[in-house]
């Protein structure tokens, strides 16, 4: 596997990075696009490289490209992206360790109250939506 390398800007110096599992591209409005896992250069994109003011969608694709889950972002929408690390079968003599991206937006409804849409990758790669991560629980 291919590592990938970035300047964290905090510290100044180059860092190395092997590609995730689930992977982003960002795609703007002028045709462009940002791949956190450039294959061509091998740099790692971080997502606040993201160019919000022409972000118009935001695709999550697994290794192997058979799967793509995508969010619309448009209008007054704030995108936002993070991921949680969730152990399953915790109370088990063989709990698991896994990670859930969680990717979506903010915006005002109609009567100005701020909401979230958040997209949840499952370890089984379906996703659900919903509207606070603090609601969703695994079993």
């Amino acid at each position: 596997m291919t590592d990938f390398t970035f300047l964290r800007k905090e510290t100044g110096q180059t860092e190395v990075v092997a590609p995730e599992r689930w992977r982003w591209v960002a795609i703007y409005n002028d045709g462009t696009f940002l791949r956190q896992f450039d294959f061509t250069t091998y740099k790692f994109h971080q997502i606040s490289e993201i160019d919000q003011s022409k972000l118009i969608e935001f695709d999550m694709i697994n290794e192997p490209g058979t799967v793509v889950h995508k969010v619309k972002i448009h209008g007054s929408r704030r995108f936002i992206h993070f991921y949680r690390k969730v152990v399953l079968g915790y109370n088990t003599p063989t709990p698991v360790r896994v990670k859930v991206y969680c990717f979506g937006y903010q915006y005002n409804d109609w009567l100005g109250r701020n909401k979230q849409l958040i997209n949840v990758i499952l370890p089984d790669d379906k996703m659900i939506t919903v509207d606070d991560i603090a609601k969703l629980r695994f079993e």
